[in-house]
């Protein structure tokens, strides 16, 4: 099945249901997350304090890995790009359509995509829009090549994921800790690997944002609170911001 939604009233509702619980703070960048006894500090650029709390959760994308030290974790930029058609090529879409891409109804357009491209230049391009009308027509029996000229960039944004194209959720591992007893975390398996006290994540979701955001939504609070977890064990474990650690540890045992 699939759906289409308008994100910023989505998000107003959804803030709306909660005023007194929640502090929106948006343009406020984040340049360092320090600990100071059993609380996160969030400081700004020039060092001022923005914020601060026991439990933290990284949420931010391709900027969770620096923020959260995590120098194992090799996250990947993808640039996305979505493309606009008239419906007078096409015929009246009246849903959504889920493929090889996705094509949503928007006033007298289509939009479709989107692109999942690793890109060094991070910018539209017309090839992408190209790949994107082809998709659309192997969906629908058309000829992207005469869209061309009635087409154009909708949107262009980046998305990051992890190298295994699984996200990262739960509590994140202290690498400088791990670093220091990697002998003995190499010699045995069985030893836990140290974690970030009060330090989630939710992150490298690449192009299955809503999907990975709802199954953090569910995890996370249990993995808090202590609550039965809703995945078993070796799901967990493939989602673990810690599973490339012993990785890093190999690695830098062996230079």
């Amino acid at each position: 099945c699939a759906g289409i939604a308008e994100p910023a009233a989505l998000i107003a509702g959804w803030l709306g249901t909660a005023p007194a619980l929640i502090d929106l703070r948006c343009g406020s960048a984040v340049a360092e997350l320090q600990r100071s006894g059993e609380r996160w500090r969030l400081l700004n650029p020039e060092g001022k304090l923005l914020a601060e709390a026991p439990l933290v959760v990284l949420a931010n994308a391709g900027d969770a890995a620096r923020l959260g030290q995590l120098a194992s974790v090799p996250l990947q930029r993808l640039c996305g790009q979505s493309t606009r058609l008239s419906q007078q090529q096409t015929g009246s879409l009246r849903c959504v359509l889920g493929g090889e891409a996705y094509a949503a109804p928007l006033g007298d357009d289509i939009l479709i995509g989107a692109s999942f491209d690793p890109r060094a230049d991070a910018a539209p391009s017309p090839s992408a829009d190209l790949d994107n009308l082809h998709k659309l027509a192997a969906m629908i029996d058309g000829d992207a090549t005469q869209w061309v000229a009635h087409a154009c960039t909708a949107g262009f944004g980046e998305r990051f994921a992890a190298i295994d194209r699984l996200p990262l959720i739960g509590q994140l591992p202290d690498e400088a800790a791990a670093c220091r007893a990697a002998a003995e975390l190499l010699r045995n398996d069985r030893l836990p690997l140290p974690r970030a006290g009060g330090l989630y994540a939710a992150f490298a979701f690449g192009s299955r944002g809503l999907l990975w955001a709802t199954l953090a939504g569910v995890l996370l609070p249990a993995m808090i609170e202590g609550a039965p977890l809703p995945l078993e064990r070796e799901l967990l474990r493939a989602i673990d911001p810690a599973r490339f650690v012993k990785r890093m540890l190999r690695a830098r045992e062996s230079d």
